[in-house]
């Protein structure tokens, strides 16, 4: 006989694919309608954060489990005036990757796609209800990111 707390974990397990799933479809919309592929928006995500809106390639090679993979990403980028390549006025041989006013607007859309569809996924849930789910999973997410390594950003 299995314990409650393993059905609830299986349960817990199974919302959370499922909230992958949804994430990931609406991800994948929004991709296929702006036309880039995963790497090419993680790209622009990347750059986009950081604080001049520009990164030289060894500083975007952190981020890519692959440096072929980056070239060809930035290449793509490039092409289609979502970034350009510019000097490094911080060291003449090597260039900075910078975000267009394109790559800027895709971008802006992007981030409010993903929140329309985390509001769409918690919206029907009543008032006090959505709250409590709220500091949950803020604190769940705090544990993940502790558990995996990664910092957390609350006001991200």
């Amino acid at each position: 006989m299995r314990s409650a707390w393993l059905a609830d974990a299986e349960h817990f397990h199974r919302v959370l694919l499922g909230a992958s799933t949804f994430f990931e479809k609406a991800h994948q919309d929004f991709l296929d309608g702006v036309g880039l592929t995963p790497s090419q928006f993680y790209l622009l995500r990347t750059i986009g954060a950081s604080p001049n809106r520009a990164l030289s390639p060894k500083e975007l090679q952190r981020s890519f489990v692959r440096r072929r993979n980056l070239t060809e990403t930035v290449d793509r980028v490039v092409r289609a005036g979502l970034a350009t390549r510019e000097p490094n006025p911080n060291d003449g041989r090597s260039v900075l990757i910078v975000l267009t006013a394109d790559g800027e607007t895709i971008l802006a859309t992007a981030v409010d796609t993903y929140h329309v569809a985390l509001q769409k996924l918690l919206s029907p849930a009543k008032d006090p209800a959505r709250a409590a789910t709220v500091e949950y999973l803020e604190g769940f997410i705090e544990h993940v990111c502790d558990v995996i390594g990664v910092e957390h950003e609350p006001d991200r």
